[in-house]
């Protein structure tokens, strides 16, 4: 059995890392952020809740979220959370329900690289496809847009929102002996041999 919570400030390489742990090691990709904003898109009653949150930078309440991880784990041994835990509360909240990590990976990244990658991020909204305007810039004349909580003021705020409430996590799996920490600045490529590596000891 694998569970893993992935750690890190937004922008720092999360998502990347979790398309490709689920590739190789088939695991359920239980992604709160995806979960979040298809029902913002669907208009649902969950979206229509979350979105004034997320579009401020805020954290949507712990009931919502850990119903949300209860119904997205249903039947799965080996998933991966991204997005969840958010806080001390949430991780207590897993361990109650029984779907407590045995490996927490922190990918660490300062704030002015994930800034720059955040608020460079664009998005094709027919494909889904993401680019960046300092790094992978898209083809000349596609249309794209900026998600609403990757505007440069809304990534300062995330940020310091994760670092009030999700980055006292770190030392919460840390104590518990199941934290690994990857540096989120190399390239895409290092950081998932990295994460590899980590993976060979536990899976």
């Amino acid at each position: 059995m694998v569970r893993i919570v992935l750690l890190g400030p937004p922008g720092s390489g999360k998502g990347t890392q979790a398309e490709t742990l689920v590739k190789d090691y088939h695991l359920a990709h239980i992604s709160t952020g995806n979960i979040l904003r298809e029902n913002i898109r669907k208009g649902t009653m969950l979206g229509k809740q979350a979105k004034a949150i997320i579009g401020s930078g805020q954290l949507v309440n712990d009931e919502i979220m850990i119903g949300i991880i209860k119904d997205a784990v249903k039947g799965k041994k080996n998933f991966i959370l991204d997005g969840f835990p958010r806080t001390i509360k949430q991780a207590e909240d897993l361990e109650k329900i029984n779907l407590s990590p045995n490996l927490s990976l922190y990918i660490n990244c300062p704030d002015d690289a994930i800034i720059k990658r955040l608020s460079g991020r664009r998005t094709n909204p027919i494909t889904q496809q993401t680019y960046n305007i300092y790094t992978n810039p898209p083809p000349k004349g596609m249309h794209v847009v900026q998600r609403e909580d990757d505007r440069e003021n809304v990534v300062k705020d995330r940020l310091a929102v994760y670092r009030k409430s999700t980055a006292p996590l770190i030392d919460f799996y840390k104590k518990k002996g199941i934290l690994r920490e990857v540096n989120g600045e190399q390239t895409i490529e290092n950081v998932a041999k990295n994460v590899n590596a980590i993976m060979q000891k536990i899976a």
